[in-house]
């Protein structure tokens, strides 16, 4: 499929820094910095209807002040999504454009869109919205500061960088189970668990499929449901994004979710922090091995909590003794009680954007 021209909605600027991260030939976003003023972030969000019939992508601009620090991704793409489908629109500038004001506490922003799109925005599925625009911002952040916001909500990037660790594990163990089972030893927490997984692929595809296939990235991606969902207090259970979302209009029937959420060059830097050849072969080492070696332990903590589909127990993580736990969740986990979760994550951060 050829990629999509940029999505370019504003004039350009001269001497303007740009960054281009692409997930896919449709999902495209292009940062542009100058050194003063507003910082421009221009990228397509697409979906497949109805409603209306056919593919989409939506062009949208986001500009704010220079020198503002973002607030979270997630808070942004929510007011992002609510806007579009609910706000309407200003008077604009540029000719062919809307333009939406955005206000989050004290930042303050605006988004343009193409006149000629008007009638795509009611039908933007909000699913869709918030997974696009917060991967994208994730990255923003981290090009702008050179870091993860972490002081404006330290949980969600800590929660993200374990939540990539254990989708590249997830990858191997859901091919294993799939084309080799003998090679994993004990898969009974796997085979008990698997009519569950069946039916959060099952509930995702069948609208798409009449009888949905179990291929191994579609079983990864329920295995990482399955395990990550009890791992947050109902509280914060809105950090977490269900990967495999019935609601989702893209990325489900045509493979290109997993891209959005590790695109390729992510999973080669993430990868590269596995000590061995994969976790796999981390198996094989002595405990003495694993013990010194920080990356080894954490990629095979979160092999052993998925292969054991989480818990009761496994090495390196606590379970919490709040909420009791229950018959469905039998050791309802918090992540952030585990000693080490921070250094890990900034291990993960510095792979992926230093």
């Amino acid at each position: 499929m050829p990629f999509l021209p940029p999505p370019y909605l504003l004039p350009p600027r001269s001497g303007d820094c740009h960054f281009n991260r692409a997930a896919s030939p449709w999902h495209q976003a292009t940062l542009s910095v100058s050194q003063v003023g507003r910082v421009r972030l221009e990228m397509t969000i697409p979906w497949i209807g109805p409603p209306p019939p056919g593919r989409h992508a939506l062009s949208i601009a986001l500009v704010w002040p220079k020198g503002k620090p973002l607030p979270t991704p997630s808070r942004v793409a929510a007011t992002v999504a609510d806007t579009l489908q609910s706000a309407r629109p200003s008077k604009t500038r540029g000719p062919g454009l809307d333009r939406f004001p955005l206000t989050l506490e004290r930042w303050t922003g605006e988004i343009f869109t193409r006149k000629a799109d008007r009638a795509l925005l009611p039908h933007a599925p909000k699913v869709d919205v918030c997974l696009c625009v917060r991967e994208v911002l994730a990255w923003v952040s981290r090009v702008l500061s050179h870091r993860w916001p972490s002081f404006l909500d330290r949980r969600e990037w800590i929660y993200r960088a374990h939540w990539l660790t254990a989708l590249l594990v997830s990858d191997e163990i859901a091919t294993r189970y799939l084309e080799d089972r003998a090679s994993l030893g004990d898969t009974s927490a796997l085979r008990r668990a698997e009519p569950m997984l069946r039916q959060r692929i099952e509930a995702a595809y069948r609208t798409r499929e009449t009888s949905p296939r179990v291929t191994p990235r579609r079983f990864a991606l329920a295995l990482v449901d399955q395990v990550f969902e009890p791992l947050f207090p109902v509280s914060k259970r809105r950090l977490y994004s269900r990967l495999l979302d019935p609601t989702r209009k893209f990325g489900l029937d045509d493979g290109k979710l997993w891209y959005m959420i590790l695109p390729p060059e992510d999973r080669k830097r993430l990868k590269a922090l596995c000590p061995a050849e994969s976790v796999y072969a981390l198996l094989s080492w002595r405990e003495t091995e694993r013990e010194l070696n920080d990356a080894a332990n954490w990629f095979l903590s979160w092999w052993w909590i998925l292969v054991n589909v989480g818990g009761p127990y496994y090495p390196g993580v606590r379970p919490s003794t709040e909420p009791p736990p229950s018959p469905e969740h039998p050791a309802q986990l918090y992540l952030l009680e585990v000693p080490g979760v921070g250094e890990w994550a900034a291990h993960v951060w510095d792979a992926l954007y230093k």
